[in-house]
């Protein structure tokens, strides 16, 4: 990230934890609707269908969606090259090998279907490389051996975390 982006970063991080109760109420909004703009736009949401899923007035949604835009204009055109090469050849890739296989939808007669088929090519490959990066920490962390030296269990993968229990007089080492 360039050095502006961290330091509007750094603003945002310090307003959220603001002592001013207004002030940290209204960053921690704007970040429930930086959210949902951001998904939304990745699934292909436009300004009416932005407005409809945060409750704002389309003036909002607009400011919003056009921010997110030139905030991250490369992540449209990626997009645009992901949709483009699935059609070719029919399938979407991860950088880790996940493969998706769209070529049938690609090809279909109906709009809907391949419309819904570009959107599935660029969120499987942003999805899955979550998931393939959260499977090898959960490698790295077994490979550390870990959980052989220390009193400590693995629950579950949720989402992005992997999640583990450990006792108290081995928190510190397991940090």
């Amino acid at each position: 990230p360039s050095h502006d982006t961290e330091d509007e970063y750094a603003i945002f991080r310090a307003l959220l934890a603001h002592s001013d109760k207004a002030v940290k109420s209204t960053a921690k909004d704007l970040r429930t609707l930086s959210k949902g703009t951001n998904f939304s736009a990745g699934y292909g949401a436009e300004y009416n269908k932005l407005s409809q899923i945060l409750v704002v007035d389309l003036e909002v949604a607009t400011a919003l969606l056009d921010a997110k835009r030139s905030k991250f204009w490369r992540y449209e055109e990626w997009k645009k090259e992901v949709e483009r090469e699935t059609e070719k050849t029919g399938v979407a890739r991860t950088l880790l090998g996940g493969i998706r296989h769209l070529r049938k939808p690609m090809l279909s007669e109906q709009a809907w279907e391949r419309a819904a088929a570009s959107r599935q090519a660029s969120n499987f490959e942003i999805q899955s490389a979550g998931a393939e990066l959260a499977k090898a920490a959960m490698g790295r962390v077994w490979d550390s051996g870990i959980f052989f030296n220390l009193d400590a269990r693995f629950f579950a993968l949720v989402h992005d975390e992997l999640v583990w229990s450990v006792h108290k007089d081995h928190a510190f080492n397991l940090s």
